[in-house]
């Protein structure tokens, strides 16, 4: 279960955070922790027996090392984000903190004024024309080498963890080291990286560091752009089509660009797909890109859409959707049903009666098939040259499983890093919050749990996919030195090689 999401002024934060200082009775802490047993073990579909029986061990565990020790939200929450319990949630599961609890306390904060890019073998700095030299690498934080910096502030060491991390990495340090007012870094200049070099820095205030970081940060090339729903161009010299998804959701409050006319509730992706494959044909593209880098997921049935414009052969897509139990745990502490605001026990039982035609009852829970064994053709307008498909740590949900499919479907290159999610039993679908009655903390967890096909885990066994072409070390560092697409010169490459 991930550690808080956040969103303030021009950054996304998740992580352990900075906030209230007065102290909390154990007795209610406990009770929170309680809580926070029940929840999980009543809701998360994956469990097994040893499982629930283990995570119950633990909070009574937890519960005995708090007796008698107030605490203030920060020490409790850090106590949080150390409290490993195998809930078997995946990245769709939070504990969030409200705006306004936290942003109070980061403005009396020195943030770490400079921007990251955690690369697979240094950590370089990512500004511009910043207090660093552009990509010079930092070797250490007031006498912390760096990978313990980063070990520190997160244990888990997926790519989507990484990807939060270099985003939101000054907030993250300020939790773990929420005293510091500067910061010395021992570094490397880029023409010169056998020479160690220390600079002194002193922290800024929240605005101007979030100022600071926004105004000089380098990666995401084209962070803009990422605000768009969509995003293509065509490259002739290549006679590549370039298409970035950035959500298989239809989000009509994002920028639509020239698919603003399809943002009504009958055309959605169908026509907007059909837009973009028949400027495809019509520009006579032999390559096209489809970039998921920064694709979250969204609704299941989207990805097997979109692949029927790539596809060659017929394919089947299957997707079963399971609930362990229709009983919610701790009820008077629901806040969300989804998205709609939970007034009380009477929308909670009109919530779950409604899905619960949906489901037909099993040996141990709840199934039902969202897709099933649909056999899909390819569409009329399929395109049917090579296809790049490039991917991240942000790659998540049901981007991991288009990204699976296409694996497994062998329909062309995939480069990029190991994606941030997984196909394999994603928790996910509706979402049920909780709000903790002392701290405030906000508990998000996903009712369901999602299947696909054997077919698809024969093909693509490994629990994340991992890409044909990962770049890394030197090479990679020359592309963010000269402040290229790594993943985009990659392909470019390739197809100037096989010309």
């Amino acid at each position: 279960m991930r550690i808080l999401l956040l969103a303030i002024p021009g950054l996304l934060l998740l992580g352990n955070q900075l906030f209230g200082q007065d102290k909390i009775d154990s007795k209610l802490l406990q009770e929170e922790i309680e809580i926070l047993g029940d929840i999980v073990i009543g809701i998360s579909p994956k469990l097994s027996e040893e499982d629930r029986n283990q995570i119950s061990k633990l909070i009574e565990e937890k519960k005995n090392t708090i007796e008698g020790k107030a605490m203030t939200s920060l020490e409790y929450f850090n106590f949080l984000a150390e409290l490993d319990l195998p809930t078997q949630f995946d990245e769709h599961a939070s504990i969030q903190i409200d705006e306004d609890v936290l942003i109070p306390l980061l403005k009396r904060a020195k943030l770490f004024p400079i921007p990251i890019k955690i690369l697979k073998d240094r950590v370089v700095v990512n500004g511009k024309s910043g207090m660093l030299p552009y990509a010079s690498i930092i070797h250490s934080i007031n006498g912390q080498a760096i990978d313990s910096v980063l070990r520190m502030i997160s244990s888990d060491p997926d790519n989507l963890s990484k990807r939060n991390m270099e985003r939101q990495f000054s907030f993250d340090y300020c939790i773990k080291k929420p005293f510091t007012q500067s910061y010395s870094v021992a570094y490397s200049e880029p023409s010169a990286p056998e020479i160690n070099l220390k600079k002194k820095i002193d922290g800024l205030d929240l605005s101007e560091c979030v100022k600071e970081l926004n105004e000089v940060r380098v990666y995401p090339l084209n962070r803009d752009s990422l605000k768009n729903f969509i995003n293509t161009k065509y490259y002739p010299k290549h006679k590549v089509y370039y298409f970035q998804l950035n959500s298989f959701s239809w989000d009509e409050n994002s920028n639509l660009g020239r698919f603003e006319r399809f943002s009504n509730k009958k055309a959605k992706f169908d026509k907007c797909f059909k837009k973009i494959f028949k400027e495809v044909g019509k520009l006579g593209a032999e390559n096209l890109i489809i970039d998921l880098r920064h694709n979250g997921g969204g609704e299941i049935h989207n990805p097997g859409l979109l692949y029927s414009y790539i596809a060659k052969n017929k394919f089947v897509q299957h997707a079963q959707l399971e609930i362990p139990d229709f009983l919610l745990p701790q009820e008077k502490y629901i806040i969300k049903l989804d998205d709609k605001e939970c007034k009380g026990e009477e929308d909670i039982a009109d919530f779950m009666n409604a899905y619960r035609s949906n489901f037909e009852k099993g040996e141990s829970s709840f199934f039902s098939e969202a897709i099933k064994e649909q056999e899909m053709f390819p569409n009329k307008h399929a395109f049917r040259g090579n296809v790049y498909l490039l991917v991240g740590g942000y790659t998540c949900s049901a981007s991991s499983y288009f990204t699976a499919m296409f694996k497994g479907e062998k329909r062309g290159v995939i480069i990029g890093e190991q994606v941030g999610g997984s196909h394999h039993s994603i928790t996910a679908g509706t979402n049920i919050t909780y709000q903790m009655p002392y701290t405030g903390f906000k508990v998000k967890v996903p009712l369901m749990v999602v299947n696909f096909s054997d077919e698809l885990y024969e093909k693509v066994p490994e629990l994340k996919v991992n890409p044909d072409i990962e770049l890394r070390g030197e090479k990679y560092y020359q592309y963010f030195l000269n402040k290229q697409d790594p993943e985009l010169e990659t392909v470019f490459q390739l197809i100037t090689e096989g010309d």
